[in-house]
């Protein structure tokens, strides 16, 4: 059975993204887990900590529960279990693993500028901390059937088939057009590469395409839109400590600013 996590913080764009996860991944042979976290910031006097929590749990709870049952009204055959944990986001969600989940499914906002920079996002939190496949589900994203999928790529080989294992269940399942995409200014794509892609994706209606632009990020962006894409996937790359000082993530940005559900990858 498929276990996919859904983190919530009962804003109207989590609850958007809880939807668009059952409506992706359907009621049968998946179990989804509520997640809300709580924490209680080191200014608040120590005498009022433990009464706090309670309260901060009990509304949790609550909260929980009064979700789980909006969404068993309008799936009724769905499999729902809640869990509440307090602790940071970022701590709690670092602590799952392939044992726990399959797959996390987030509701994102924007930023921009000096909020991207020093604010950062618990989306990206989770794509960083976790070694779980991600859908990052815009707030102002226009949900529709899983038709167009864009897998967007550098020039290096993949370490293995096992991590894009989900990404190409759920492209046959939906018998999507799965479009792999260079943005550089090369128009060669690796062929080791190639045939990595070619043979793990057999069964898909599968296509190779190049967009000639230095701005990777607008480059994704500009063909996902002309080409009406339903997803975008990207694969986050583990850079070295200088790699991350002198580049900024392609990754980071498109999960800031995209527009289109955003499927993020580890390799």
């Amino acid at each position: 059975m498929k276990q996919i996590l859904l983190p919530t913080d009962f804003s109207d764009h989590s609850k958007k993204a809880i939807q668009y996860a059952i409506d992706l991944y359907g009621t049968s042979e998946v179990r989804y887990t509520l997640l809300n976290t709580y924490f209680i910031s080191s200014s608040h006097a120590q005498m009022a900590t433990t009464k706090l929590r309670e309260e901060m749990e009990e509304g949790a709870e609550k909260e929980l529960k009064a979700l789980k049952s909006e969404l068993i009204s309008k799936y009724p055959e769905a499999s729902i279990k809640l869990r509440d944990e307090y602790g940071t986001f970022v701590d709690v969600i670092s602590s799952f693993g392939k044992r726990d989940f399959d797959l996390i499914v987030m509701g994102t906002k924007g930023a921009t500028g000096i909020k991207e920079i020093f604010l950062g996002s618990n989306t990206w939190d989770a794509i960083e901390g976790v070694q779980l496949p991600l859908i990052a589900v815009p707030e102002d994203c226009e949900v529709r059937p899983l038709k167009k999928i864009i897998i967007a790529i550098d020039r290096k080989e993949f370490s293995g088939k096992a991590k894009f294992e989900g990404l190409i269940e759920l492209a046959k399942r939906n018998s999507a057009e799965v479009t792999v995409l260079h943005v550089g200014l090369s128009d060669e794509f690796s062929t080791p590469q190639k045939n990595q892609v070619s043979e793990w994706f057999q069964g898909c209606e599968l296509k190779f395409a190049w967009l000639k632009d230095q701005n990777v990020e607008k480059g994704i962006h500009d063909y996902a839109e002309a080409n009406k894409s339903d997803m975008v996937v990207l694969i986050n790359r583990k850079r070295s400590f200088w790699e991350n000082l002198f580049h900024s993530s392609v990754t980071r940005k498109v999960a800031f600013h995209s527009h289109i559900p955003l499927y993020a990858l580890h390799d």
